[in-house]
């Protein structure tokens, strides 16, 4: 490719870079490949190049991203899509290499080796009328193929195996055999059909599911085949001499195709955070953390935790490091996070990592965040956490108050419940103290818990502007002074969770500025068990 290139310097092309980069890969340099790969989607950005891009992506492809790929091919917005398209499929944003990506061509590189398509213009692989016959041929139910072969694997050179292993990876399990005839075969139900061919087949299982592959003369290809099979895994023949055989459908395939899958042992997905807004200064923006709870194998300590900020696009604004602790008084290896990023109001998206040694825990996602209104009162997001066990627990400290976060919001009855928010743009009058009003209300509630604070906004109630709630199980009434001076109040207290019984609860808060009168609220889900 180097004395290609020497030869032709001239000669400026997408497939070349693109070409490049996959030797680099094949060499194990996924940085190199990385680079390069980016390099391509870059100049096909200024040719207009795409095709061979689009070709090998596309064989990932769900719905959302078959829409948006559309919507881009319309828009002349390709280079945009891509960029988002494999940013959205990784499942560790913080990190150099996008091991997506790097993984897909590794698929691709052995499914081009061992499932590539050996007769692309015969009439099964050009003429849809003719694969729709086949994909109906011997099927137990409607099948049509057209959507599977008139596809990315087609224009990948890919046949169905090929596709499949693109999607999942290779098979749990995987066998080479050959269909039984059908001539002695009583089936269970008369709509219900098995090949009557030697044809060589092979099935691949994916979490014990069978998805069945045949080579019909006719095509050259293994197809994909929808039947109900005799002689595979799962098919038991009974009563005597004529057996019968219980069917086991195989997978889907025109449904495996909404789905990709990556699993790596070392990446695990964080399964209990929190998502809470606060105003950044002077109002003029958003002030998110995410406190992030993760129970780590026994003697595991965390080596790293960070967090980034990105806008729609997956294109990322500001990266930051985060503190951890290990939460005191518990027996279990449970570690918490506490990352911090800042947004312009709107439409974003973030992710986070918590690293110990090799392993990962990583979670991401979209927000949708209102401002703050910088003229009337505004509550923060509501943060629920325990009270470290004594001062010199580790602990967060957040505006002079110390606790510990609670990412799950799940307390065990009896836990006394640390609730934390702030109060924003009392009013200031000379000679008046800035004080508020604050009323408190747990209500049974059935609702699910979320990660979100402060930003779907599902969770807040009309306000009652203090009056009595029904099914309000605690109710308290604070009367506040805060310091003098323009800056948000910090606002804290307890609740004893002794008081409820196990189950499902809505934390309202209701707050009034006893000088100009305005009003907010907030909410909060948490659960008790015992």
């Amino acid at each position: 490719m180097d004395l290609l290139a020497k030869d032709n310097p001239s000669f400026k092309h997408p497939d070349r870079l693109l070409l490049s980069a996959r030797c680099k890969l094949e060499t194990g340099d996924t940085l190199a490949f990385q680079s390069l790969y980016w390099q391509a989607v870059d100049l096909a950005g200024q040719t207009g190049e795409f095709d061979r891009l689009i070709a090998e992506a596309s064989t990932i492809f769900v719905p959302d991203s078959e829409e948006k790929y559309e919507q881009a091919q319309a828009n002349g917005t390709l280079q945009q899509f891509l960029h988002y398209f494999w940013a959205n499929v990784d499942p560790i944003k913080i990190n150099p290499v996008n091991r997506r990506l790097a993984e897909h061509y590794f698929r691709l590189a052995f499914a081009q080796r061992n499932y590539r398509l050996q007769q692309p213009h015969n009439r099964f692989n050009k003429n849809k009328n003719f694969n729709r016959l086949l994909g109906f041929q011997g099927a137990a139910s409607e099948y049509h193929s057209e959507k599977v072969s008139f596809s990315s694997g087609y224009r990948a050179g890919l046949d169905h195996r090929g596709l499949l292993y693109m999607r999942y990876g290779p098979p749990d399990n995987a066998k080479s055999q050959h269909l039984i005839e059908n001539s002695k075969v009583k089936h269970t139900s008369p709509k219900q059909l098995v090949s009557n061919t030697v044809n060589p087949t092979e099935v691949w299982y994916y979490d014990n599911i069978p998805f069945v592959f045949e080579q019909l003369p006719m095509t050259g290809e293994f197809i994909y085949r929808p039947l109900q099979i005799a002689g595979i895994e799962g098919y038991m023949p009974t009563r005597g001499d004529v057996p019968t055989l219980i069917p086991q459908p195989s997978g889907d395939m025109q449904k495996a195709m909404t789905k990709q899958i990556f699993r790596q042992p070392d990446v695990n997905e964080s399964m209990e955070y929190y998502v809470a807004q606060f105003a950044a200064p002077d109002m003029d923006g958003i002030e998110l953390e995410i406190y992030q709870d993760e129970l780590l194998p026994e003697d595991m300590v965390p080596s790293s935790a960070e967090a980034a900020s990105y806008d729609t696009l997956w294109v990322e604004h500001e990266r930051s490091q985060s503190e951890f602790f290990r939460i005191p008084g518990e027996q279990d290896n449970r570690w918490v996070a506490v990352h911090s990023l800042n947004y312009p109001p709107g439409k974003a998206r973030y992710a986070i990592r918590l690293a110990a040694g090799e392993e990962t825990w990583n979670g991401r996602g979209a927000l949708d965040m209102p401002a703050f209104d910088a003229t009337f009162l505004e509550l923060s997001a509501i943060v629920l956490g325990l009270d470290p066990p004594d001062q010199s627990s580790p602990s967060y400290e957040r505006r002079g108050v110390r606790f510990i976060p609670r990412p799950s919001f799940r307390f065990k009855r009896g836990e006394v419940i640390r609730v934390y928010l702030e109060f924003y743009n009392l009013a200031v009058v000379p000679e008046r103290k800035r004080s508020f009003r604050e009323y408190v209300d747990v209500i049974r509630y059935d609702g699910g818990n979320s990660i979100l604070g402060r930003i779907t906004g599902s969770l807040r109630g009309l306000l009652t502007f203090g009056g009595e709630k029904q099914n309000a199980q605690i109710r308290y009434q604070f009367d506040r002074e805060a310091p003098s001076g323009d800056a948000p109040v910090a606002e804290s207290f307890l609740l004893d969770s002794s008081e409820l019984i196990p189950g499902s609860y809505r934390l309202l808060i209701e707050a009034r500025d006893n000088v100009n009168v305005f009003w907010d609220d907030e909410a909060v889900m948490f659960e008790i068990y015992n």
